[in-house]
């Protein structure tokens, strides 16, 4: 089983890697072209959209979706980013998207981008899946 620690150095090889064979960018740049494949061809839009993923991902983590949703920007990215590719397929929610919990459904199915290999799907457990989010938390806090 892949754990927190193997991802956050999958995230910080692949990471490198771009970095060293074409432009500098930052990490949540990084994610969002990379991890949460977002199209932008705008840095600055890229590295929104990841951050705002990223505020999802840890309000849908720690269970404060209802908090998170109280103010209405957060609301409306909320939404977005749960109908984005990276979260569309990874959610239940029974009656309401807005209390929304990870799948019990494995495997979840993730593209990450190695220093190695390139593009790679991955096939996770659950707990993979989690220790994938709490090492894309790691990953943006280590700057």
């Amino acid at each position: 089983m892949k754990t927190e620690a193997d991802f956050v150095k999958v995230l910080m090889d692949g990471f490198n890697a771009v970095n060293e064979h074409g432009e500098k960018i930052s990490k949540l740049e990084f994610l969002a072209d990379y991890i949460f494949e977002f199209t932008t061809y705008d840095g600055d839009i890229s590295e929104l959209f990841a951050e705002k993923m990223v505020e999802v991902l840890r309000a849908i983590n720690d269970g404060k979706i209802y908090e998170f949703i109280k103010d209405e920007e957060n609301y409306k990215w909320y939404i977005i980013m749960c109908n984005m590719p990276f979260l569309g397929d990874k959610l239940e929610w029974g009656t309401s998207i807005r209390g929304a919990w990870w799948s019990y459904d494995d495997p979840f199915e993730v593209t990450m981008f190695t220093s190695d290999i390139g593009v790679v799907w991955l096939h996770l457990i659950r707990a993979e899946w989690k220790n994938l989010i709490s090492a894309i938390f790691l990953f943006v806090s280590n700057d």
